[in-house]
């Protein structure tokens, strides 16, 4: 056998995979399979290096960094959650959304005072901070209008960004978003407003992946940095009966899954009353009652909407949960009152987020909670 053949095989990698192959062969002799072996498997010395040499150690792989155990962290001391707006709006990111021309943007304007002026919103009284505002639909000349109207003082400490400068900065799905979380970073802002996410950062909005490299850094940045990045955005359409704040936002999923808090504003067109539906990881699930006070351009609290029913409502409500969802018609017949003035009181409780209206095979219906 020609030994100078093997003299180049790596040793001891292919020590007992080169024997093997020479002793299946079946036409080498006993001499020829003892000088095999005596060439392949003697170097190895022992059975531990000829184990080694079969099952070498993999790679040492490092384990998960950062690990924590329970007790540090429930002893360990961390910074407290920041709140823009107490009991509605903590740090981290948030997402205003309703469908257009509801009065979004008077309500995202009405916070950044608050915040800015350390005043009371609703029925909480608000930390004084610096606010950052993108206004990315509207001109100088409506900001100032709204700010006038609002009772705005000049003194403020609020960077506005319009969109007469907004072709100023960069795209935001590129440097314009690092441009922007330099910005937050720097001035060191309590809460950072962005109207609307659809014009900041464009299409795209149904990309589950789109929307996670969208909001992800927005959402890192406001995290780290324990301030609120509210960005204010739009409802998909859908049936009258939906009111689902996390799944009514426009779009992929993915904005739902990243945003720390979602606020959904409902109100019918034309009418003052409104609700605000409150969802969070850090804030109590509630549902606020609001009227719009269109001459000072603000929105009101009324109260936890269904918290307090006259007696007449409660009767109405009383009903509708044993009977299920009845038209006006319906409900005027077995309730034995008058069809005009219930009709009235239907329409106030729907404003006022007590009922749900909606279609079904029977009409134009009223019930307490919404319909699939």
């Amino acid at each position: 056998m020609e030994r100078g053949v093997y003299e180049e095989l790596p040793h001891p990698w292919n020590a007992v995979a080169g024997y093997q192959s020479m002793k299946n062969r079946e036409l080498l002799t006993l001499e020829e399979r003892l000088e095999a072996f005596e060439f392949f498997i003697e170097p190895l010395a022992d059975e531990r290096a000829i184990y080694e040499a079969v099952f070498p150690e993999p790679p040492e792989v490092r384990a998960l960094p950062g690990l924590v155990s329970a007790a540090e962290l429930r002893h360990g001391q961390y910074t407290p959650t920041q709140w823009a707006i107490p009991n509605l709006l903590p740090a981290g990111l948030g997402v205003l959304a309703g469908k257009a021309k509801v009065g979004k943007s008077w309500l995202a304007l009405q916070m950044a005072k608050a915040v800015a002026k350390g005043s009371q919103l609703f029925e909480d009284k608000v930390q004084k901070g610096r606010v950052l505002y993108l206004a990315l639909e509207d001109p100088r000349g409506r900001i100032k209008a709204r700010t006038h109207k609002q009772g705005w003082a000049n003194q403020l400490e609020v960077q506005f960004l319009t969109m007469d400068e907004a072709n100023q900065i960069e795209d935001m799905r590129g440097e314009g978003m690092e441009q922007l979380k330099t910005e937050i970073r720097r001035g060191r802002y309590r809460l950072v407003v962005i109207d609307t996410l659809s014009q900041a950062f464009g299409g795209g909005q149904m990309s589950l992946a789109q929307m996670m490299r969208t909001m992800k850094p927005l959402h890192n940045v406001a995290n780290k940095r324990n301030c609120t990045v509210l960005l204010v955005d739009h409802h998909r359409k859908s049936s009258m009966f939906t009111r689902d704040t996390v799944n009514d936002l426009y779009g992929s999923i993915g904005k739902s899954g990243v945003a720390d808090t979602i606020l959904g504003l409902y109100r019918t067109r034309g009418r003052v009353g409104a609700r605000l539906e409150v969802r969070g990881r850090d804030v109590a699930e509630r549902t606020m009652a609001l009227y719009f006070e269109s001459k000072r351009g603000m929105w009101h609290y009324e109260g936890e909407a269904g918290e307090k029913l006259s007696e007449e409502r409660g009767a109405i409500v009383t009903y509708l949960k044993e009977a299920g969802p009845k038209t006006a018609k319906v409900m005027a017949r077995e309730m034995g009152v008058d069809y005009g003035n219930l009709h009235r009181k239907l329409q106030a409780m729907v404003e006022d987020g007590v009922l749900e209206r909606g279609k079904n095979q029977d009409g134009i219906c009223y019930a307490v909670e919404r319909i699939a």
